[in-house]
């Protein structure tokens, strides 16, 4: 009797999103202890599964923040279910469900000419940078109190948004209270005359700590920010994501001791909204954006 393969894709569960945080651990991307569940929580439609005979054997995510930009990220396939045409049934699911938005993604660098065959191109780099919490910091400046800085939790959610949609290329209200309310989390906002001027968020991932987003408005300021964060988990193992067309930021990790493990393709589909990259010293995450 021949076996029929059975294959559908799905709109994935919240259970499955551990899943989907395991594989991603499997391929050594680190993600946040708890960041599957704020994905899932900041758009439940935009998680899918591929199931062969009620077996889950690939997913991808694509993240619509509203209805002219979405971002594709976690799209992986088990390794002995790749090159069999599984995993592009998964990315046109995706494609499909972010219909006509301008679309970003974070591809491996190997990976770059096959999202060229689907329209998508490079606009930069992101380095992923790995150092250790506190190292090159003055004790007696960079660490110093300002009372600048403060726990955004403090600071009106519109505010925050407000500030964010002038860096990033869409508004993501409902992501940001998430990403925000997820467990050992590190927060901090700086604020000037009341005027948010950079902002910045730790937390715990499969190996050590990452931090993301980190914006600011100067290299002083992303400085001041990036020094309160790390005080939280001083020697620990801290890994950051940096454009590299922020040659201030680059240049920044490099004075603490950070070094290179890898980078990506950033690649979008169309042109996005203008967003302040001088701004960006830190991305938020290589699978949302």
């Amino acid at each position: 009797m021949v076996k029929i393969n059975k294959f559908i894709i799905r709109n994935a569960s919240k259970d499955e999103m551990q899943i989907i945080a395991d594989w991603s651990k499997i391929e050594q991307w680190n993600p946040g202890e708890f960041d599957a569940v704020c994905f899932y929580n900041s758009d439940p439609s935009g998680f899918f599964v591929g199931e062969l005979n009620r077996e889950v054997i690939g997913c991808i995510s694509a993240f619509a923040y509203d209805k002219e930009f979405g971002f594709i990220g976690l799209y992986i396939v088990k390794p002995e279910y790749r090159r069999k045409g599984y995993g592009i049934q998964i990315w046109k699911k995706a494609m499909d469900y972010l219909d006509d938005r301008c679309i970003g993604l974070d591809g491996v660098i190997e990976q770059v000419p096959n999202y060229e065959k689907f329209g998508f191109r490079s606009a930069y780099s992101n380095i992923r940078l790995k150092g250790i919490a506190g190292e090159n910091i003055s004790l007696t400046g960079e660490q110093s109190h300002d009372k600048k800085l403060m726990n955004l939790s403090t600071v009106p959610l519109s505010k925050l948004v407000s500030y964010d949609s002038g860096i990033f290329p869409a508004i993501r209200e409902r992501f940001l209270e998430n990403w925000l309310s997820m467990d050992g989390t590190v927060n901090i906002g700086y604020l000037e005359d009341e005027n948010l001027k950079g902002y910045g968020i730790l937390r715990k991932s499969t190996a050590g700590f990452r931090i993301g987003p980190l914006f600011a408005d100067s290299n002083h300021i992303a400085k001041k920010l990036y020094s309160a964060l790390v005080m939280h988990v001083y020697g620990k193992e801290v890994i950051i994501d940096v454009p590299e067309i922020n040659y201030d930021a680059i240049q920044l990790f490099e004075k603490y001791g950070y070094i290179k493990i890898f980078e990506t393709s950033r690649m979008y589909n169309k042109k996005p909204k203008s967003h302040n990259m001088e701004k960006v010293y830190g991305v938020t995450t290589l699978e949302l954006g």
